[in-house]
């Protein structure tokens, strides 16, 4: 850029002209207001042509208007193909006022007279300053370009407001984030396109002009599909030369990806703590059902559980949502453990969110069943413990010199509770009436079962012993309310039977009953372990009746000794 004429540091000027002269006196003219100049001249196209090449600095060109081998407008027209933008001042002894005019409409900054050189100094320093205010004018609109260019090429969303937040100016990025063309949006009010009318009310603080403060904010807005992202928004207001709001820069930014991951990290954190005491499979569906109501009155949750650990127990927790269908509001995620299905995790949402609703769904969904696979196992493998010392118990408590009904009776009790069950009784086979004998019971009402007879063969406990297998019975609607196992059943209020043989050596040595009076499923580990303790007690019995009988054996084959010595 050329010098101000304030500047007083040293020009550089070319002069192009061929009389060395006329050249002397153009140089000396100048210096009687530029003592420190220093010219370069070019009497000749080559030496003009040598100038250029040498890339050397210069502030302003003087030309004579015609030379031989060119002419001033030719070296005009030269500098201009070159991009050279210095100062370009005709100076000549002969030159018509219609050529002048040419010669500046082509850009030349001026034109002198040689006879009227006194002029020049102020035209050289008119010329330095209409060049100094085209460069900033050019910069100035250069800048104007980029930033125009930038608007448009920007990744955010960039809308210009006037005072009253109408929208003047939109880019790309404000249509390709919100869904709105340019032609929609221009001249409305930017309040238009907010979930929240108020959204730019915070623009109110700059309404006295005397602050220039930008102001950022996040918020959940709407595109024109209707679908609901994360925006972080900056208004940026924008002064006059009085210092006045004139306009409002928007700025907005789609931040649903860093809200989504900041939710489903949180998301995980408050869960694990919610259910952190959870030390049952019905502690952890009701906490679980509490913490996703606490997250959002907008979604709705159902958990059917099929397994306490122990037994079936299809339940349903928090809303029944048998049926749901899933889309994009309702989602369904059934837990298993290994190949058995022990429960269904439910959800759906009244209204659209902007997260990403199956990503944070299988994160709740994903830690609900890993700590419900958990507790379930932990639950089976405690009762398995459970189990086997109460069938460990039942070897060492039936012995041979217990007193049959002081044992039988807390063997009966631990089997109901460990069987969840109602009532149980324990048959014997009597070889001289052919029939089971109910030897011992626990949770009846009444007494209508004490040492109560059923042949063989006959329902329910003589069939299960006749056929050597178990026998399930859930309805009893045509069994006979007159007879005494059809009074039993009415007045006990039972809802189903179990029957399972004890088998001594390929014969029915006895039978465990089991009644429930509430609905109730069993499960295989139910039923195995019903038979597991039936066994047992029977392998029990038929030991200390072995015992029994090989003691008889020798106490009378004592008394024949003895009596054999006698005679």
């Amino acid at each position: 850029m050329p010098k101000p004429i304030s500047d007083p540091s040293q020009l550089r000027i070319l002069i192009i002209e061929d009389n060395s002269d006329d050249a002397f006196l153009i140089a000396n003219a100048i210096r009687k207001s530029y003592p420190d100049a220093e010219f370069l001249e070019a009497p000749g196209r080559s030496e003009f042509e040598s100038v250029l090449a040498s890339g050397q600095h210069l502030d302003i060109i003087l030309s004579d208007w015609s030379l031989p081998q060119f002419s001033g407008l030719e070296a005009l027209a030269r500098i201009q193909t070159l991009g050279i933008t210095v100062p370009f001042i005709i100076v000549s002894g002969k030159i018509g006022e219609e050529a002048a005019i040419a010669a500046i409409r082509q850009g030349a900054y001026d034109y002198v007279l040689k006879d009227n050189l006194g002029r020049l100094s102020n035209a050289i320093s008119h010329a330095l300053l209409l060049h100094e205010s085209k460069e900033k004018a050019r910069q100035d609109q250069m800048r104007i370009t980029l930033q125009a260019k930038a608007l448009q090429a920007a990744s955010v969303a960039i809308a210009l407001l006037d005072k009253d937040k109408t929208i003047e100016v939109v880019n790309p990025a404000f249509e390709k984030l919100t869904g709105y063309e340019e032609s929609e949006v221009l001249g409305r009010n930017a309040t238009e396109f907010c979930l929240d009318p108020d959204c730019l009310q915070h623009a109110e603080l700059f309404a006295d002009g005397n602050s220039e403060k930008d102001f950022s904010s996040t918020a959940v807005e709407q595109k024109k599909d209707g679908s609901l992202y994360f925006e972080e928004r900056k208004v940026c207001p924008v002064t006059d030369q009085d210092g006045q709001i004139n306009h409002f820069v928007l700025i907005k930014q789609n931040i649903t990806a860093i809200e989504q991951a900041r939710e489903e990290f949180a998301l995980q954190v408050s869960y694990t703590a919610a259910t952190r005491q959870a030390r049952t499979p019905e502690a952890l569906c009701n906490a679980t059902i509490s913490f996703i109501r606490e997250q959002s009155e907008k979604v709705h949750a159902g958990i059917c559980l099929y397994t306490d650990g122990t037994t079936a127990c299809k339940k349903w927790y928090g809303e029944n949502m048998q049926g749901i269908v899933p889309d994009q509001n309702n989602f369904l995620h059934e837990v298993n453990l290994t190949d058995e299905k022990i429960g269904v995790l439910a959800l759906s949402f009244t209204s659209p969110l902007p997260y990403n609703l199956n990503k944070l769904f299988m994160i709740t969904a994903g830690q609900f069943e890993n700590y419900l696979n958990r507790l379930v196992i932990q639950q089976r493998t405690t009762a398995q413990i459970r189990h086997l010392s109460f069938l460990k118990l039942i070897s060492r408590t039936i012995s041979t010199v217990m007193d049959f009904d002081e044992v039988m009776k807390p063997l009966l009790v631990q089997t109901k509770t460990l069987l969840d069950s109602d009532a149980v009784a324990l048959y014997l086979f009597d070889g001289q009436r052919n029939s089971f004998v109910c030897r011992a019971s626990e949770g009846f009402r009444y007494n209508l079962i004490k040492n109560a007879v059923i042949p063989l063969g006959q329902p329910n406990v003589g069939l299960a012993a006749e056929k050597q297998q178990m026998t399930i019975v859930s309805n009893f609607d045509n069994v006979d309310p007159r007879s005494q196992f059809g009074n039993l059943v009415e007045k006990e209020e039972f809802r189903s039977q179990y029957c399972v043989p004890i088998i001594i050596g390929g014969k029915s040595f006895g039978v465990l009953e089991i009644f429930q009076r509430k609905a109730f499923a069993a499960s295989q580990e139910w039923l195995s372990l019903f038979d597991a303790i039936a066994l047992q007690m029977g392998l029990a019995l038929d030991y200390n009746n072995l015992y029994d009988k090989l003691q008889k054996a020798y106490l009378d084959l004592e008394d024949s000794y003895e009596a054999t010595l006698e005679g």
